[in-house]
């Protein structure tokens, strides 16, 4: 150690130069480390310090899904270890934060770092850790919830006039409201609705200036109606293809033709798909079932209540058929109980029965008729809730389930369950008393983590059909694509 003795006679010469040379490596670290973001406290955190504070986010996601109570209480006592390798360490305690727990995390290394450099000095930085809110229902079927909120707001008194914009047509505010109170029920009932309203639109439309009914008519007006409609309920399967089927035929009509011919074309063109589309296409369904799938002695099973099958069997009535109908129905809306008023006061033996009986009336049955809601691309039938339940039982007894379906219902997208894209109905009407005694299901509101659904629908497989009847004649389920693509329906 001789060399401190003469370093003081160059002390003047050199002082400036062995100072900065003497801070340069403790200068160079921090710069070295290029900050990146900063820390709960406001400091600015390096590269590897950021990097350390993501794993230790991602340990305690981790510990949190697992339901443990620390990020890592366990290796509290290997502190040096962990602390050398720079790895998250947990200071004990934990406070409970607005969004979720917080958990004090420490970062960087006390001990000295592999190359002689100075140690870093642990920082503490607070991660919290936010819970997924789950209410009721999983999380795969948070929709469902959130349609429930909308069908509250549908129910409620909210829904009416006020809601609607200022362009929408009276004739549709009234429809809106028929829809929404129930009054209006059955999708070819709420097609024929809205294609009446739709018309008077039309009539009363006015083209505003600078602008031209084929642009302003399918788009922003058409719209507001559309809207005030989906409002009152989820639009139908053959409302979605008329609405379709309309904006593109005003969409080709010529620039060149005048207001008032360019409306009294749409107005006949609207006459001509109700009478062909729905009218006409009834009346060949009716007259195929009279005549080929209803014999003498049938037993005939039918579930709630379809607009064409109460017409085929009060024609084949009409017709001097001797036949007998079995009216299978279900709650909450217990639709079944028109269709048996019906039939009986056209004199045909009935017989009234829920779903529990189902597999005891099989045992009789000859043929079952079913209506739809929809027909969808890969044969599957999406019906009222309880329809594939009576489909699968007959299939099974070997018995043949008829679909009587109107192409308008066709449609060409795929549904595989009960679940995704359904509509929801109130759950008040699962709930009500019976006969002055009050359901098992009263107080559910009261159960936490508690939610209670009711679909309104339900998918019935395409291996359980026998056969769709519509105005083209009698298909099978996979031939519901080939007939989308004749109505020209196919998007």
């Amino acid at each position: 150690m001789s060399t401190p003795a003469p370093s003081p006679a160059p002390a003047a010469a050199t002082p400036v130069e062995k100072k900065p040379a003497e801070k340069k490596p403790a200068e160079k670290k921090p710069a070295e480390d290029k900050t990146a973001a900063t820390g709960p406290d406001g400091k600015q955190l390096t590269g590897k310090e950021l990097k350390e504070l993501k794993k230790a986010e991602k340990a305690a996601r981790r510990q949190q899904s697992k339901g443990a109570e620390g990020a890592a209480p366990a290796k509290e006592g290997k502190g040096k270890p962990d602390q050398k390798k720079g790895q998250l360490q947990h200071k004990g305690g934990k406070k409970q934060g607005a969004d979720g727990p917080v958990i004090t995390l420490r970062l960087g290394a006390e001990a000295p770092t592999k190359k002689g450099g100075p140690a870093i000095p642990q920082k503490e930085v607070e991660a919290i850790v936010v819970k997924p809110q789950l209410s009721g229902l999983v999380a795969l079927l948070r929709d469902i919830e959130v349609e429930q909120d909308e069908k509250k707001k549908r129910n409620s008194n909210d829904f009416g006039i006020e809601i609607a914009h200022s362009d929408v047509h009276p004739a549709i505010l009234t429809l809106g409201m028929q829809i929404n109170k129930r009054i209006i029920v059955g999708s070819s009932a709420r097609c024929m609705g809205f294609l009446l309203a739709i018309k008077r639109v039309i009539e009363d439309y006015e083209t505003p200036p600078d602008s031209t009914l084929n642009r302003h008519l399918p788009g922003q007006y058409f719209s507001h109606q559309i809207n005030y409609i989906i409002a009152a309920r989820p639009m139908c399967t053959a409302m979605g293809n008329t609405v379709r089927w309309l904006k593109t035929e005003i969409s080709n009509l010529s620039p060149d033709l005048t207001d008032e011919i360019a409306k009294r074309d749409l107005v006949d063109k609207i006459e001509g798909f109700i009478h062909e589309r729905l009218l006409a296409a009834n009346d060949v369904i009716i007259n195929t079932v009279c005549d080929r799938y209803i014999q003498d002695e049938d037993v005939i099973v039918t579930f709630s209540k379809s607009q064409v099958v109460e017409k085929a069997l009060l024609e084949a009535k009409e017709r001097g058929k001797n036949f007998r109908v079995v009216v299978v129905d279900s709650r909450p809306l217990e639709e079944g109980r028109n269709l048996l008023e019906s039939l009986c006061e056209a004199g045909i033996e009935c017989s009234y029965s829920s779903l529990y009986a189902l597999d005891d009336l099989m045992a009789d049955a000859t043929k079952v008729f079913v209506g739809a809601h929809a027909m969808m691309a890969n044969g599957s039938l999406y019906s009222r809730a309880g329809s594939s339940v009576v489909s699968m039982a007959a299939s099974a007894a070997g018995i043949p389930v008829l679909v009587l379906c109107e192409t308008i219902k066709f449609s060409d997208k795929i549904n595989i369950d009960g679940i995704v894209n359904n509509e929801l109905g109130t759950t008040d009407s699962l709930v009500n008393s019976i006969n002055g005694v009050a359901g098992s299901l009263k107080s559910w509101e009261g159960v936490q983590n508690n939610t209670l659904a009711c679909f309104m629908y339900d998918v019935t497989p395409s291996s359980c059909i026998a056969a769709v009847i519509c105005e083209h004649g009698c298909v099978t389920p996979e031939g519901v694509s080939t007939v989308l693509r004749i109505s020209g329906l196919e998007r």
